[in-house]
């Protein structure tokens, strides 16, 4: 598939977002009386399925009128269809040269026309998706990644189980965190011209970090070489050893769990948290200047995110609970977090 028909069948569909806020009405949301020129309007709410406690977050669509769960990754850079719904469908595919990176590993790729694909309002008929070899034994045949999303202001919360989209007009200067006042908010932009993923800063122990959210992880991760340039590896003490993280192909990555003094993120601090650190594979999944950390579901949990493309900023509120994953570790060699919000 070509580039101009990947960028065609993206912006179809978010066209057809904005069809169905036509026929179905504008949910307006009017920033009070100082902020009267600055008009919010919700073009879909989605719900998510979260079939389990911290599992990954999935919606209904429908690939040739036959539903499919799909899942929504804001960590993945494309959406795509995988191979095993491709053959459950008996779709007709013919292979790419392109290959899919992605943590631990990559994969081939086809495409794919479909008759219909349909996520939430929008509908596209008759156009090419890609498919990819990967994901073996998911509950999922889908991925709507980065590409589809980053196309309108996303609004986050795995709290409410709840994903809406938002257009901004006459918002440029405008806090757009409508439901809370004192939401951080603090700059992003993508990985490159091709690559919509967002990027913003957030600090480890005092360093500023790359970081992005990834709502296809469970748990929020460094990179091996970040985490070494804070001066902690494998054998440091308190490190420990939690499993493996399982790749695109099903290869599998070692990830450790360590103590760190402090993250941040605007003006959120948390003291001495556990955050679990592995090799993350930047140099083939972002670029040389890419992520070096992702924020998992466990993050995404415990705040509300809108990801405002029209302003090339993130804003975040602190709903509440432990934010990172924990490891049982002696109290003396690891802390208890504390969390800090001005």
């Amino acid at each position: 598939m070509g580039n101009g028909q990947v960028t065609t069948y993206r912006r179809k569909l978010i066209q057809q977002y904005a069809g169905a806020l036509a026929l179905a009405g504008a949910a307006m949301c009017v920033m009070h009386a100082a902020r009267a020129q600055c008009r919010y309007t919700e073009l879909a709410a989605l719900p998510l399925e979260q079939p389990g406690n911290g599992a990954a977050p999935m919606m209904v669509g429908t690939i040739n009128d036959k539903p499919v769960k799909m899942l929504f990754s804001t960590g993945a850079q494309l959406t795509y269809v995988v191979k095993a719904e491709a053959d459950r469908q008996g779709l007709a595919m013919s292979p790419q040269r392109m290959r899919m990176s992605g943590m631990s590993g990559t994969a081939n790729t086809w495409q794919a026309k479909v008759h219909e694909i349909a996520v939430g309002p929008a509908r596209v008929d008759n156009e090419y998706v890609t498919v990819v070899d990967g994901h073996p034994n998911a509950s999922y045949g889908a991925i709507i990644g980065a590409d589809f999303l980053s196309q309108a202001d996303l609004d986050l919360s795995l709290a409410d189980k709840q994903m809406k989209f938002f257009r901004a007009e006459g918002c440029q200067d405008k806090g757009l965190a409508y439901w809370d006042d004192k939401a951080i908010d603090i700059p992003m932009h993508s990985v490159s011209l091709k690559d919509q993923r967002q990027m913003f800063e957030v600090e480890l122990n005092g360093q500023k970090v790359r970081a992005m959210i990834s709502s296809g992880l469970a748990t929020s991760i460094i990179d091996l070489a970040t985490a070494e340039g804070l001066g902690i590896t494998p054998a440091s003490d308190g490190v420990l050893p939690v499993g493996k993280l399982t790749g695109l192909k099903g290869d599998k990555t070692q990830i450790w769990s360590a103590p760190f003094d402090s993250f941040a993120i605007g003006g959120e601090t948390i003291s001495h948290p556990r955050i679990r650190f592995g090799e993350i594979h930047k140099a083939q999944w972002f670029g040389r200047e890419g992520a070096q950390m992702l924020l998992g579901r466990d993050f995404l949990q415990t705040h509300h995110v809108l990801l405002a493309m029209s302003q090339s900023r993130l804003y975040v509120s602190y709903l509440g609970g432990q934010v990172f994953m924990t490891e049982p570790v002696h109290a003396t060699t690891a802390p208890a977090a504390a969390h800090g919000q001005p």
